[in-house]
């Protein structure tokens, strides 16, 4: 007997079949692939990257930098989100980036009752794990340390 998937999901998946289906003739695979990962993206962190659920952050208007740092995280297993970690187990450095530089471009709406992140450029406040240090070195040289 096949599981239930739950709306969300189902939602998301159908989505997704919209963006590839609908995306015009010039588009190239890596921009229908990044708009299918906003869809997923969007489906927690809310629309625009303004989350409206109290324990999921916004994203809209974080620095790049802390994004690109926060997944690879994920995706190297130094951070752990029952939710994150297996949609960042999936994401490809140039995947990330491009997430990352969409997120930051955002306007960041009311966080009222939401959690939102906070990041440091103090380098010296910690050591990054070496496991991530080359990725987030090989996106983005010379990049702030941030907090876990």
């Amino acid at each position: 007997m096949v599981a239930r998937q739950p709306r969300r999901l189902r939602a998301a998946i159908l989505a997704i079949a919209l963006v590839a289906l609908l995306a015009p003739p010039g588009q190239s695979e890596a921009d229908t692939a990044l708009e299918s990962q906003l869809v997923l993206c969007n489906q927690c962190h809310g629309p625009d990257g303004n989350s409206t659920t109290k324990d999921v952050p916004s994203l809209a208007g974080q620095p790049e930098t802390f994004l690109v740092t926060q997944l690879i995280y994920f995706r190297e297993g130094l951070r752990s989100s029952e939710k994150m970690s297996p949609y960042a187990a999936k994401l490809d450095d140039r995947t990330i980036e491009a997430l990352a530089a969409n997120f930051s471009a955002l306007p960041l709406e009311s966080t009222a009752g939401t959690r939102t992140l906070h990041w440091s450029s103090a380098a010296s406040s910690w050591q990054r794990p070496d496991a991530a240090a080359s990725a987030i070195s090989r996106i983005l040289p010379g990049a702030p340390r941030f907090h876990v």
